[in-house]
């Protein structure tokens, strides 16, 4: 069992800094009760931080990233939000596929290998839990997963 309260706690402390280094504003909404799940902690830290990191990285300078984790059903949901660059419609149906890249102008810059998000399906898929997103071009994105309380990895 694990406390995703604390693995997420743990997360935005380790991506703190790369956040303020490019004066985004960082917040978390967590619950006050642990959020225990039964699951292996290193990979769903590793969802987690690509979910962050991500953020950091597709919002220009300045931007705002929220955090929050709360009870949703028989599980939890984690999600990350930010004021970034937005996913073109054109991009959104291969987000969750292995080497999938915004194939926007404003994103050819950034480093990454396309396999972020693609893991993070894999990874709470295995746990029991599915993959959420919702984004507005130009706007921002919200991804996010849910998990049930008892998932088997």
């Amino acid at each position: 069992m694990l406390s995703l309260t604390a693995l997420v706690d743990e997360v935005i402390n380790a991506q703190r800094l790369a956040a303020e280094s490019k004066g985004h504003t960082l917040s978390a909404d967590l619950p006050q009760d642990p959020a225990t799940i039964d699951g292996v902690g290193v990979v769903l830290a590793q969802s987690v931080t690509n979910l962050i990191n991500n953020a950091i990285k597709y919002t220009p300078e300045g931007g705002a990233i929220s955090v929050r984790v709360r009870p949703d059903g028989n599980g939890y949901e984690f999600s990350v939000t930010d004021t970034g660059l937005g996913i073109p419609d054109e991009a959104k149906d291969r987000l969750f596929k292995p080497l999938a890249r915004i194939g926007s102008r404003e994103a050819r810059h950034i480093a990454g290998t396309g396999f972020g998000l693609y893991l993070v399906k894999r990874i709470v898929e295995r746990h029991g839990g599915s993959v959420f997103f919702s984004s507005v071009y130009g706007q921002g994105s919200t991804f996010g997963f849910r998990l049930p309380r008892a998932c088997t990895p």
